[in-house]
């Protein structure tokens, strides 16, 4: 046999539009069920803390999720290529307040934690590919010394200048 639900058990229907938003609003920041019980009081609404842990499971995070793998794809999407400094920082900043949010999405860190190692990979790509060319330079400039038609005192002192030492 079915039993009547308590007065103080259900939130969506019940609920003004204004103080559910209010509502809402408080559950999506991470305020606490007891927070939100007390604000409900304020306006003369009596709800269990169980009333509201239920609704923000099959309501709140539900939503909150949704939102949060949306974020999640958008960011996959993001190339690194052309990324200046300070949007790295401020990429790093988000993935540092998303780690020490208590309501963490680790697919949303992971992808933003893979953009910034991505990031890192290419700016290393680049410092790689500079040092590789001006080795490449070197090595022709040693080249033509070697098939030039100088001294062996004056080739050496060439590949010295040429090579630094």
């Amino acid at each position: 046999m079915l039993r009547k639900p308590r007065p103080d058990s259900v939130i969506g229907s019940q609920l003004p539009p204004i103080i559910k938003d209010d509502v809402d609003a408080m559950l999506f920041s991470g305020a606490s069920y007891k927070d939100v019980q007390e604000r409900l009081a304020e306006d003369g609404v009596k709800l269990s803390r169980e009333a509201i842990r239920r609704y923000y499971h099959s309501q709140i995070l539900p939503a909150r999720l949704a939102r949060q793998n949306k974020t999640a794809e958008e960011l996959n999407k993001i190339s690194v290529d052309g990324v200046d400094e300070a949007t790295m920082r401020a990429i790093r900043s988000a993935a540092l307040d998303l780690a020490a949010s208590p309501s963490c999405d680790p697919k949303a860190l992971s992808i933003l934690v893979n953009l910034i190692l991505k990031a890192e990979q290419l700016d290393q790509d680049k410092r790689r590919l500079k040092m590789l060319e001006a080795k490449a330079a070197q090595a022709d400039a040693a080249r033509q010394v070697a098939q030039s038609t100088l001294t062996p005192e004056e080739r050496d002192a060439k590949m010295r200048s040429i090579f630094g030492c």
